[in-house]
């Protein structure tokens, strides 16, 4: 095979597999070096992407009996295999190692591949089918229930008694219908790293034994759990110390969550506040004096956040490579110029309704950050074509750029910035569908 018909990347995986299946022996071994590799390459990770009609079984479980040595198998957008197949297909895979499914019916299961770290459900699988799960001998590393809304605090306290509790590092519990009493059954969960109990029933109470116990987490969501107050965050900081990520999305929390964070977590490096409406520039200093590894940073529809936030940031967080202050209406240029002045390793700005700000903040805000990969501008409605050329002058290792409902910048100025750069994704809408967005955030002039 020579040319293009050596290169797999264009075509469908399972299509890719479907072919490889019917390969023998004697033809792989005619086929040229380059093409092989490429082959081994596609067949050690199989993901059946979804179809009109599903990728039948015998299909699935062919492919997979003509690739054993495949190491992450992914079915989830397929419909539910049998217990027989299902089994066939752990039996086969001697070197499996990443598994996400659907499948709910585990207690037709024998034994599970004692290669699999990693395995993700994601289905309706009820308490006592989690049970027969967990009661298998493993060497699970990671576990997803993520979207499983059938298990419960009984399930929970099923996983918490099992032995997978003396080897699970990563643990997702999101959209689970789990509270307190199943939060505090995984309190002996000591070799967890991370959890993810976003849109669960948690409160301030479960908060605070999870944080005694757990006090080596690393990597933490909380996201929409709005039973979270300053008190639980009280707790997080005055426990987990090596604490690298923290999800406050949507929580019910003030400035005192940040000062309390700044003290007992200064290694954080990866803290998310959207919607955190109480959160104002006095959070933000307080996050920045102390937070100097801070790399990734979301203020998104926090109103009060203004200007003297990124003078903070600017003075306190050199590492910050993304930035995220969408509809953070209260943003000038005078802030952008304090992003340009001491966020040098900025890589992505999202200022979506930022309308005050203008083509002068851009280009200084482009000057003092040479690295710029991704500019969201959405709705940025008082720059125009003068954004473009500066950003075609400064930014040359911008990758993607959004400037949808940017009026004030033509359609011209749009198709010779990109022939200039051909290879950017930029998102802009036709010269008649300049209409504003529906719906749209409650915007204040």
């Amino acid at each position: 095979m020579k040319g293009k018909l050596n290169r797999f990347d264009h075509l469908p995986s399972e299509l890719i597999f479907l072919i490889v299946s019917y390969i023998d022996t004697k033809r792989y071994t005619e086929l040229n070096k380059r093409t092989r590799s490429s082959i081994k390459s596609f067949t050690k990770h199989i993901r059946f992407s979804k179809g009109k009609d599903g990728f039948d079984e015998e299909k699935i479980i062919h492919i997979i009996r003509k690739n054993p040595a495949v190491q992450s198998i992914n079915i989830s957008n397929q419909p539910e295999i049998s217990p027989q197949g299902f089994q066939i297909l752990l039996n086969t895979c001697s070197v499996l190692r990443n598994l996400t499914c659907k499948f709910t019916r585990w207690s037709s299961v024998d034994a599970l591949p004692p290669t699999l770290l990693n395995l993700s459900l994601t289905c309706d699988i009820v308490n006592d089918e989690l049970r027969h799960l967990v009661s298998k001998e493993s060497n699970l590393r990671v576990l997803s229930l993520c979207r499983c809304t059938k298990i419960d605090n009984e399930g929970l306290e099923y996983l918490a008694r099992s032995v997978y509790m003396g080897s699970l590092t990563k643990l997702d519990l999101s959209h689970c219908a789990i509270a307190d009493k199943g939060i505090m059954a995984l309190c002996e969960a000591d070799h967890l790293r991370e959890l993810n109990l976003w849109n669960t029933k948690v409160t301030d109470k479960g908060l605070e034994a999870l944080c005694e116990a757990l006090f080596e987490l690393e990597c933490l969501i909380l996201k929409e759990c709005h039973h979270i107050t300053d008190w639980g965050i009280e707790h997080v900081s005055r426990n987990m110390h090596w604490l690298r990520a923290l999800d406050l999305m949507g929580c019910d929390i003030t400035d005192a969550s940040l000062q309390a964070l700044s003290k007992g977590c200064p290694f954080l490096q990866w803290i998310e506040l959207t919607k955190c409406a109480s959160i104002s520039d006095l959070g933000v200093r307080h996050l920045s004096d102390r937070c100097h590894y801070l790399q990734h940073l979301c203020l998104s529809f926090c109103e009060n956040i203004t200007d003297q936030s990124l003078h903070f940031i600017s003075k306190g967080c050199p590492r910050l490579s993304f930035l995220d202050l969408s509809c953070c209406q209260q943003i000038t240029d005078d802030g952008l110029y304090s992003l340009g002045r001491g966020c040098s390793m900025l890589k992505e700005l999202k200022i979506i309704y930022c309308v005050h700000v203008t083509d002068a903040g851009i280009e200084k805000l482009i000057v003092g950050c040479p690295y710029l990969k991704f500019l969201d501008l959405f709705h940025c409605r008082r720059l125009t074509d003068a954004t473009l050329t500066n950003i075609s002058q400064h930014c040359q290792f911008l990758s993607k750029i959004d400037i949808r409902h940017c009026n004030n910048i033509s359609a011209l100025a749009v198709e010779r910035f990109r022939a200039s750069f051909p290879s950017l994704q930029i998102d802009y809408p036709k010269p008649d569908s300049h209409r504003s967005p529906n719906p749209t955030p409650i915007i204040t002039n």
